[in-house]
């Protein structure tokens, strides 16, 4: 066996060992910067998205909130409308957002109160909902704080008191010291890379803030769109780290077990040549001296940022994912495991869906013998009543043939108690 890795690939703790061993640890520590990077702009996106949203809430003239109250109680007037967005709105949105940051925190936490054998009325959780209304209150307000000032023309309008930039750095940095806190109280595995990783994200991010975040909220689709390709690509590099990509895998199963890892390498070697030739078109693309993206100088409308920093994504990962499946390709031929799929993963998905399967069949079946038993019972109960309607009928008619009888009898007798008197009126002569 080749020293590239110790254990098996379903192992999720391994030990590098051998030549290859510290290329595999700094492409573990390259890994975890990806997967920072991604995880960071995943949140951006959301973020900035969702923020302009509820920019545009808090700056607008109306209330939805408002609204609804109008047409609860049936309000027309302009005046009276315009007491409810400004008045009653705020106040009511804030006392419906606390009860549901309340209900968030008490639901999360009963399982465990009731473990603890904890009794009567949750105070913490009610303190978590007062912090955590107090710091959105704080947040929307940097949003929707603004002064009036006139610009270069002499025209009086309205700016925002904090520009974008700030919420979005203030937001980083909360979520950076909630994230580093957990990890060193908690000391999860792979936390020190985790935290490198947002060592090295950090900076990025503050300078794209200062330098490119503009005073509103409305470019926000602009930048998520950037992220959104390096997002992306990146996600390709980190499926070949993992071995998440789609293999073909049918003519591995009929070759000889001495062909294999050929076979494999092969395969890992031809999609390095294609990631190969992907990264130098996406090269030429960006860093042409004559027809260069960046030679070109083209930035975005709303961030002024250069439009080659979303297009550089493809060079940079699809480099990164050429180098590990060339690495992938010689761990095959070295008998390792590196860039092939988690089996044990496979399996124990597979295992678990077969757990799933098994368990809805056993309640089908069950389901089944219920209503089988209920369909034999309904059956006997059926032939029950049928036969006790023979029987009842049966004895009805035999009734009935002995009351017959028994009249017919009767009338028998009393003709031939008829005749015998008819017989004895009748005079002697006659006779």
């Amino acid at each position: 066996m080749a020293g590239v890795s110790v254990g098996e690939p379903s192992s999720r703790k391994v030990v590098h060992e051998g030549p290859f061993a510290p290329l595999r640890r700094f492409d573990d520590w390259v890994f975890a910067i990806e997967q920072t990077i991604v995880a960071t702009f995943l949140s951006a996106m959301t973020v900035m998205v969702f923020l302009d949203v509820v920019h545009r809430r808090l700056v607008a003239p109306d209330s939805k909130l408002g609204m609804l109250i109008a047409r609860i109680g049936g309000v027309d007037d302009p005046e009276t409308r315009a007491f409810l967005d400004r008045a009653v709105a705020p106040w009511a949105g804030a006392a419906l957002g606390l009860g549901a940051l309340w209900f968030g925190f008490w639901s999360a936490r009963r399982h465990g109160r009731a473990e603890r054998g904890e009794e009567g009325f949750d105070v913490r959780s009610l303190l978590y909902a007062l912090g955590t209304a107090a710091v959105l209150v704080g947040i929307g307000w940097m949003m929707s704080a603004e002064t009036r000032s006139v610009n270069e023309h002499g025209i009086e309008q309205l700016e925002p008191v904090f520009q974008s930039r700030y919420v979005y750095l203030t937001l980083f940095a909360m979520g950076g010291v909630g994230l580093t806190v957990q990890w060193l109280r908690l000391r999860p595995e792979g936390w020190t890379r985790r935290l490198v990783a947002l060592v090295v994200v950090t900076p990025l991010f503050v300078f794209t803030a200062l330098e490119y975040f503009p005073r509103g909220y409305a470019w926000s689709k602009e930048l998520s769109l950037v992220m959104l390709l390096w997002v992306g690509f990146l996600g390709a590099s980190v499926c070949a780290h993992e071995g998440k990509h789609i293999k073909l895998e049918a003519l591995r199963k009929v070759i000889p077990p001495k062909l294999a890892p050929y076979v494999v390498a092969t395969g890992f070697f031809a999609t390095a040549l294609a990631c190969a030739g992907t990264a130098y078109l996406g090269y030429v693309y960006v860093f042409d001296p004559i027809v260069g993206a960046r030679q070109q100088g083209g930035t975005f409308e709303l961030t002024g940022m250069p439009d080659w920093i979303s297009t550089v994504a493809v060079p940079v990962a699809f480099g990164i994912a050429m180098v590990r499946f060339i690495g992938a390709g010689i761990s095959a031929l070295l008998g390792g495991h590196y860039g092939e799929t988690d089996h044990g993963e496979l399996a124990a998905a597979a295992a678990a869906a077969s757990d799933v399967a098994e368990s809805g069949a056993e309640s089908t079946s069950g389901s089944g013998s219920a209503s089988a038993s209920k369909s034999e019972s309904a059956s006997e109960s059926a032939s029950e009543s049928e036969s006790a309607s023979e029987s009842k009928s049966k004895s009805e008619s035999e009734s009935e043939s002995e009351s017959a009888s028994e009249s017919a009898s009767a009338s028998g007798a009393a003709s031939e108690s008829d005749e015998s008197e008819s017989e004895g009126s009748k005079p002697e002569g006659a006779s």
